[in-house]
Formats: structure tokens, sequence, C-alpha cells
């Protein structure tokens, strides 16, 4: 019978709004470039792909919001104004 380690429960990550900010605008930038790309962010994940989409994830709470669809950017004011609340 071997241990089984405790899984820990998803911790708050601490933002920093303008890393935040240079994160969106980089993963945006390669969705544009047709560029596929994964980059972490404390839990949260971009992605972009050669679709010219760019997205964010936060597995730990099934959210996913629309950063850049076809090339065209997407407001995501509302995912800012509510850092906190990661």
């Amino acid at each position: 019978m071997g241990r089984r380690a405790k899984q820990q429960p998803a911790q708050k990550a601490s933002f920093d709004v303008p890393y935040f900010r240079r994160e969106v605008g980089y993963v945006v930038g390669r969705a544009l470039k047709y560029d596929s790309r994964l980059v972490t962010f404390g839990r949260l994940v971009f992605l972009s792909n050669q679709t010219r989409d760019a997205w964010l994830l936060d597995p730990a709470d099934r959210f996913a919001s629309c950063l850049a669809r076809d090339g065209s950017g997407l407001s995501i004011c509302g995912t800012l104004g509510s850092l906190s609340s990661f």
C-alpha cells in the first residue's frame, strides 16, 4: 500500500496587473501572427493558435475567456476588473 499525496487546494495567485496585461498582449500578438503559444501565469493559462485565436483559461475554476478570434482582439475589461477574484 503506497501513500498518496494529499492534493492541495488551488491557491490564489498574487497578480501584478501590468505583467498580466503584458502577457495578454504577448499571446494576442502571437495569435495575430498565426503562432501557437502556451504561457502560464500562476494558475492561469494563456494560449494562442494558428487560427489566430487567443484564450485565457483558469483550469481550477473551469473558466475560459476568448482574447482574440480570427485575428480580432476582444475586450477583456471585465476580466481585468475582477482580478482580485482570482
